[in-house]
């Protein structure tokens, strides 16, 4: 059996051209895709109406496209952190991939995440999947982020 890999999916929820997937399924893992509904986390902000409709049907769509597939998007409730570690060793997890997300609180859960897998072994990669310039790589004249964004 293959070394197995998992995908998280967070609020990219398509199949195609999705980079992290892509990664996973061509370097040849056994692909197990996890969605983690976290709203402990620091800086959460409670989803609305439109926002959990959305999210509903996001997630209803996928799995049924994973479904078609032979495969089912593992849905949990919790914290990231200890959610993810529990789905890496219940299913021997030898590797997690995901695309990046930008918000400050993300980033910090996404670098939580990627500490602890790396002490545990598990490899780590995360893919810049929603964004044509990710934000760290825009410098202006002198060296520096943006403050003013009409010449970028």
């Amino acid at each position: 059996m293959p070394n197995t890999a998992i995908v998280c999916f967070r609020n990219d929820f398509r199949l195609r051209d999705n980079p992290a997937l892509s990664v996973a399924v061509d370097r040849g893992f056994y692909v197990i895709p996890v969605f983690i509904y976290d709203t402990e986390a620091i800086g959460y902000c409670k989803l609305g109406g439109a926002s959990k409709w959305w999210l509903d049907q996001s997630i209803r769509d996928i799995n049924k496209q994973f479904e078609a597939l032979g495969a089912r998007l593992i849905l949990r409730h919790g914290p990231t952190l200890s959610v993810l570690r529990d789905i890496v060793v219940s299913v021997s997890a030898s590797a997690v991939f995901w695309n990046r997300r930008y918000t400050l609180s993300e980033r910090s859960v996404d670098q939580s995440c990627k500490k602890m897998l790396n002490g545990m072994g598990i490899e780590v990669e995360s893919f810049r999947g929603s964004l044509l310039v990710e934000p760290w790589t825009t410098e202006n004249k002198e060296g520096n982020p943006f403050n003013v964004y009409t010449p970028f």
